[in-house]
């Protein structure tokens, strides 16, 4: 049933076609107001760097051996690096530049919750690091509800038309 379902949905063709191809990353993502907010504008959220989405699923657990040990190697060798380790910037940055090349990603924007000393530093290092290579990062400073929709609309708005001027859309 599925390989039916799958060869139906690609003889329709595509449903969505984006003008520009968003990762999201940040501290939360548990709202599906917040993405609403965002892909209001043509663009789509087709990739996340989160703790709770790909980045807690890229690493199979091992099913050989035995269970505990292979938990424990997972969440301690395997699982690709959070904000709050200390000494991997360089890892979480090699895997937000894989994740742009794997997902074909037009743009990223990182939110992090007020006061969220974690995630301004981790803003902080993408920001260094995607300005280097010219790539468009929107930095939000949000509430955990997000209020004020009109302002992140209106900032991701703009962020989306500065990616389709940079794309030539």
């Amino acid at each position: 049933l599925l390989r039916t379902l799958i060869s139906d949905l690609k003889a329709q063709g595509p449903q969505i076609e984006p003008k520009v191809r968003l990762l999201y990353t940040g501290g939360h993502a548990d709202n599906p107001k917040f993405f609403d907010l965002l892909e209001q504008q043509g663009a789509v959220v087709v990739a996340d760097n989160d703790s709770f989405g790909t980045r807690a699923c890229d690493v199979l657990v091992s099913e050989e051996g035995d269970p505990l040990e292979a938990i424990i190697e997972y969440y301690y060798q395997q699982k690709p690096a959070a904000t709050r380790q200390f000494g991997t910037h360089e890892e979480r940055l090699a895997r937000l530049d894989q994740l742009i090349e794997n997902y074909r990603i037009d743009g990223i924007i990182s939110s992090r919750l007020f006061m969220c000393d974690i995630w301004a530093f981790e803003q902080f290092l993408m920001r260094n690091h995607l300005q280097r290579k010219n790539f468009p990062l929107l930095e939000l400073e949000v509430d955990y509800n997000p209020e004020g929709e009109g302002q992140i609309r209106t900032r991701v708005q703009a962020f989306v038309e500065s990616v389709c001027d940079k794309k030539n859309i």
